[in-house]
């Protein structure tokens, strides 16, 4: 089947067929500017998703935790009508991970397109820092009262709340919020430290974001505990430290806008894995329906013609071409537009069709 690549220009294309039905998809999963140039009226869904927020940190102290970054926001839409022109498209990028304990993880970046925003992820508390506020909250520092909590229009949740440091250095940092919900609290609060869940999203096919799952929290790190690294839901939170068998906190895997782990203690020789992860960048998803649209083209002596070509009947501009099999039947996916074909051979004059109009059912 041969698909059709001009209806709308940018980012990664490809195709996914969901419950039968054909969807062209649209990928900017690379942290900068981009555009999406749309050619005709187009019905299309989209996702936004920002930066996670990076981890925090304990690092020049013994024995201590620290928490996780939160998730970056996740926006999406559905049945939005664009009209051609261009899009700018401005995909953020993950926050850094702290590795002073004087600061907080930094925040997530925000991603922008079509007129919406969304927010980049808080950043996870160190010492007595706070969580930051953000798509979705930072976990709260031990010391601190305030976990960060969600801004925007998304679906965000706070961090998880503080917790003081046990004596044997074995608990584990807040967790920071996900879209699908809130960072667990710190062990010796009770909680487990995890991140916030994510939240899946199978419409831009199964590879897209964590196989269909987005923004979820970082989990919290923590110095010496034998259930640590606690890796984060599915959506790209990245695990927390555990600075006693020298494993880092993981960052946010990229284009999910999952929040960074969280960071732990150095010891008190400074030779351990104590910084906070990088947030996971963001990215922008746009669908619009295919149809599959048939037919049979021969010459007066039997033959399939070369080639068929699929055009916008509306200017003119050639959006893809068929090549027919030996009995001259033929078939592409098109986007829901009003087009024509033309069918071409060698020693015949072309012959136009058309308009059509592909179904949307």
């Amino acid at each position: 089947m041969t698909g059709l690549t001009k209806y709308a220009e940018g980012g990664e294309i490809y195709d996914v067929t969901i419950d039968g039905v054909s969807y062209r998809v649209h990928r900017f999963d690379s942290v900068g500017q981009f555009t999406f140039s749309v050619k005709q009226n187009l019905p299309a869904d989209y996702a936004l998703i920002a930066g996670g927020g990076g981890g925090g940190t304990q690092i020049d102290v013994n024995s201590v935790s620290a928490s996780a970054g939160g998730a970056g926001d996740y926006v999406v839409a559905d049945g939005v009508d664009l009209p051609a022109g261009d899009y700018t498209i401005i995909v953020g990028d993950g926050g850094p991970g702290s590795d002073d304990r004087d600061s907080p993880g930094d925040n997530g970046e925000d991603t922008e397109a079509f007129g919406k925003t969304a927010i980049g992820g808080g950043g996870g508390g160190s010492e007595d820092m706070p969580g930051e506020d953000g798509g979705s909250g930072g976990g709260a520092g031990r010391l601190s009262s305030t976990a960060g909590q969600p801004v925007g229009d998304g679906q965000g949740h706070p961090g998880g709340a503080p917790g003081p440091s046990s004596e044997d250095g074995d608990d584990i940092g807040a967790g920071g919020g996900g879209a699908g919900g809130p960072g667990d609290a710190a062990s010796s609060e009770g909680g487990t430290g995890v991140g916030g869940d994510g939240v899946q999203d199978t419409r831009f096919g199964p590879d897209a974001g964590d196989d269909g799952w987005f923004c979820s929290g970082g989990s919290g790190g923590a110095f010496d505990n034998p259930q640590a690294p606690l890796a984060a839901p599915p959506g790209g939170g990245g695990a927390g430290a555990n600075a006693g068998d020298d494993v880092a906190a993981e960052d946010g895997k990229l284009g999910t806008g999952g929040g960074g782990g969280g960071g732990a203690a150095t010891g008190r020789d400074n030779d351990k894995p104590g910084a906070g992860g990088k947030g996971g960048s963001g990215a922008v998803y746009v669908r619009y329906l295919l149809d599959t649209i048939t037919g049979n083209a021969t010459t007066a002596a039997g033959d399939p013609v070369e080639y068929v070509s699929i055009y916008r009947y509306s200017d003119g501009e050639t959006l893809g071409f068929a090549h027919p099999d030996e009995n001259g039947d033929w078939e592409a996916l098109a986007p829901a537009v009003e087009y024509g074909v033309l069918y071409a051979a060698d020693g015949y004059a072309p012959v136009t069709h058309g308009p059509y109009q592909p179904s949307t059912d």
